[in-house]
């Protein structure tokens, strides 16, 4: 394959695997984002659930169950903290 400014001749495999590893990083930071802000949004939705049930607007048993439901969102956020560093550590898969 020609190159279209120069004539010279180009590698399209080679230009094959650039754009993946461009897609790869791509992909890679979108998913490290991704994970962080899931995480964050769960921390915040918990703390406010959380506050809700301090204030005890609802019976006694509800309010429990608020607060719980808030410490689990909590673990579920903790959960994606590993995940996400393994996302930001992943290496694209190899081609032959």
């Amino acid at each position: 394959m020609k190159n279209d400014t120069t004539g010279e001749l180009v590698n399209a495999r080679g230009d094959d695997r650039e754009i993946a590893r461009a897609c790869f990083d791509i992909d890679k930071i979108v998913t490290v984002k991704e994970l962080r802000t899931l995480g964050q949004i769960l921390i915040d939705r918990a703390n406010a659930i959380e506050m809700i049930a301090e204030e005890r607007v609802f019976d006694a048993t509800f309010s429990q169950r608020l607060a719980g439901q808030a410490q689990l969102l909590r673990r579920v956020a903790r959960t994606l903290e590993p995940l996400q560093r393994a996302a930001a550590k992943a290496k694209p898969p190899r081609t032959a």
